[in-house]
């Protein structure tokens, strides 16, 4: 870690790729179901998709660590730059989701009837309505249908349901971080109830992330060690995403929330370990600086529009469903969504926390941006 309470360059750069290495993950688990590639060029890697999504919320815990340590040291800066993120990509997300939709299930919906991923019917402005609050997976949103762990995605934008965790996470740390006496408390059990079991069951798992954050500021790992942690990490992680894998295995791992864990712990050893090689990911790594940047703000983008593009891209045939030319025509137009969300969502990030700023604190607006991940 540098002294100057900022991310090692290389370590920067090493998490701006795991960050998209995991969303792209994510992409390829959805794309090889049956009627979209029927997992040709990528077999199986549909099982590595949900520890993916839990690899997200250790590093998002490293970094929200990391930019409330160096520059979101106050309610409206944290409250304006976790909501710019967030809406900056949920909002048109959401509208191409709704339009991608409705022009789907107008002109092939035998496709979207037969779709081997949910396409989110019924109820639809409340899932949307969650959706804009981010919502989709709170406990407190089920009651009324008997459900404390729900899942009400809008449409066929699935991925929506980690964002309920996030966002959770995000809320219960500021109230952790910022309040204090009776009022923390109260306010703890509020977010609790709307949270439901499921996601503060995973809470720890975010919290991981927040103290390999805070080990690193201390002490990072000799870099020696840490390259053989680095590579035993990766190594366990893909062992224990292989389900025919599990006879070695624990028996404790076919809980979920249990198996959440350990692969919790086995991103947060990895993120450690690359604390202590952060030099060998800077010599390596600088000279494609501007490129790994810009995947990392990609990241969120891709992992917010790819479902819905999948969806109506796959039932436009160009070639053999698992052939190249079909494959190829899939990948390329959910590229084709993400670098146009991409460009789009980062001065509407801009944009918003501006504005959120001057009506919460007017004094720091223009404040000099700190380099760092995408946080």
């Amino acid at each position: 870690m540098n002294d100057r309470r900022g991310l090692a360059p290389g370590l920067s750069l090493y998490l701006d790729l795991l960050r998209f290495f995991l969303a792209f993950v994510v992409l390829l688990s959805h794309t090889q179901s049956k009627g979209y590639t029927d997992g040709v060029f990528y077999w199986r890697v549909y099982i590595f998709g949900h520890p993916a999504v839990i690899g997200f919320f250790v590093l998002s815990g490293f970094v929200i660590a990391y930019v409330v340590d160096s520059r979101e040291r106050d309610l409206p800066s944290y409250a304006a730059s976790r909501s710019s993120r967030l809406y900056s990509v949920v909002l048109p997300a959401l509208a191409l989701t709704a339009i991608i939709d409705a022009v789907g299930w107008r002109v092939m919906p035998e496709h979207y009837l037969h779709s081997p991923l949910g396409t989110g019917v019924g109820h639809v402005p409340l899932r949307y309505g969650l959706a804009l609050l981010m919502g989709t997976s709170f406990g407190v949103a089920g009651l009324p249908f008997g459900n404390y762990n729900p899942d009400f995605s809008p449409g066929t934008n699935q991925p929506l349901w980690s964002l309920s965790y996030e966002v959770i996470y995000y809320i219960a740390f500021a109230v952790m971080l910022f309040c204090a006496g009776r009022r923390r408390i109260i306010l703890l059990i509020v977010v609790g109830i709307v949270a439901g079991p499921m996601i503060l069951a995973e809470y720890p798992i975010w919290l991981m992330g927040v103290a390999v954050y805070h080990l690193l500021r201390r002490r990072a790992p000799r870099p020696g060690v840490s390259g053989v942690a680095l590579v035993l990490s990766w190594l366990l992680l893909i062992g224990v995403g292989v389900p025919s894998a599990g006879p070695w295995l624990p028996s404790v791992v076919t809980n979920q929330i249990a198996y959440d864990y350990i692969v919790g712990l086995l991103f947060a050893a990895n993120i450690y370990a690359a604390g202590g090689v952060a030099a060998f990911f800077a010599r390596h790594l600088s000279r494609h600086a501007t490129v790994i940047r810009w995947l990392g703000m990609a990241t969120f983008p891709l992992y917010l529009s790819h479902r819905p593009v999948l969806q109506f891209v796959s039932g436009i045939h160009v070639g053999q469903v698992g052939g190249v030319a079909q494959t190829l025509w899939i990948l390329g137009w959910i590229a084709a969504a993400t670098v146009l969300l991409t460009l789009l969502s980062e001065p509407l990030r801009a944009m918003i926390r501006t504005r959120l700023m001057r009506w919460w604190k007017p004094d720091l607006v223009g404040a000099a941006a700190v380099s760092a991940p995408t946080a």
